[in-house]
C-alpha cells in the first residue's frame, strides 16, 4: 500500500532526473534562453503533457531543479557542522567544505553546464545569494567565540563590512568550482576543501562591525 501511495512522487522524481539530465545535454549544444519544451522532452523522451503537469514553464523547471540540487547541498552542508559547538572553527569550516566539493563532484555535469556561458545567469545568483547567506548565518553564530579577541584589540579596524568580505569569499568559491569542472576536476576534493578553509580562516584575522 506503501510502495502504491509513493508511486507518484517517484514518477516526479525519475521525470525530473530525466528532465534535469536532457537540459545539461541541450545547455552543452546551446544557450538555455534557446532551449524549447519541445526540444527538452524530445531529450528526455517524455511526453511534453507530462512535463506540463509537473512545471508551468521553462522557467519554473529551471527554477525547481535549481532549489532542488542547492537544497540537497544545504541539507548536507548542516548535518555536516550540527555537532561543532563553533561551526566557524577550522574543523567545522573544514567539514563543510569537504560537503560542498563533494556535493559538487557529484553533480559536475549539472554545474558544469549550469555555470557555462549557456547556463542561466540566475543559477550563479542563486549560488551567491544562498551561499552568503547561509555563511553569514555560520559566521554569526561563531563570532563571539573566534572574533571577539580580534573586536577589542586596537591593532585592527573596522574598516572591513562583514557582508561585502562574505559576499566575496562565496564569489571566489563559485569560481573555484567553475573552474574545477570546466577543467576535468584535476585538484582533489581534499585539496580544495582545505585551500578554501584556509581562505576562510585567514578572515578572522579581521575585524568587523557586529
Amino acid at each position: 500500500m506503501s510502495e502504491f501511495n509513493n508511486t507518484p512522487d517517484l514518477r516526479r522524481r525519475r521525470t525530473l532526473k530525466l528532465l534535469t539530465s536532457a537540459l545539461v545535454s541541450l545547455i552543452f549544444e546551446k544557450p538555455v534562453s534557446q532551449i524549447t519544451v519541445k526540444e527538452l522532452v524530445e531529450k528526455a523522451e517524455i511526453a511534453r503533457t507530462t512535463f506540463y503537469q509537473n512545471c508551468l514553464d521553462m522557467d519554473d523547471f529551471i527554477d525547481r531543479i535549481t532549489d532542488k540540487i542547492l537544497f540537497e547541498y544545504l541539507i548536507k552542508a548542516k548535518e555536516a557542522v550540527q555537532h561543532f559547538d563553533n561551526p566557524m572553527s577550522k574543523e567545522g569550516v573544514l567539514a563543510h567544505n569537504l560537503v560542498y566539493f563533494n556535493h559538487i563532484a557529484e553533480n559536475a555535469d549539472f554545474y558544469r553546464a549550469m555555470l557555462s556561458i549557456n547556463g542561466p545567469s540566475s543559477f550563479r545568483n542563486k549560488m551567491l545569494s544562498i551561499g552568503s547567506d547561509w555563511v553569514t548565518s555560520l559566521y554569526k553564530s561563531g563570532i563571539s567565540a573566534d572574533l571577539a579577541s580580534n573586536i577589542a584589540n586596537p591593532k585592527y579596524t573596522s574598516r572591513y563590512d562583514l557582508n561585502l568580505i562574505i559576499n566575496a569569499a562565496v564569489a571566489m568559491q563559485i569560481v573555484t568550482v567553475e573552474f574545477w569542472v570546466r577543467h576535468d576536476m584535476n585538484y582533489s576534493i581534499e585539496y580544495l576543501a582545505n585551500y578554501q578553509t584556509d581562505f576562510c580562516m585567514s578572515l578572522g584575522s579581521l575585524s568587523f562591525p557586529v
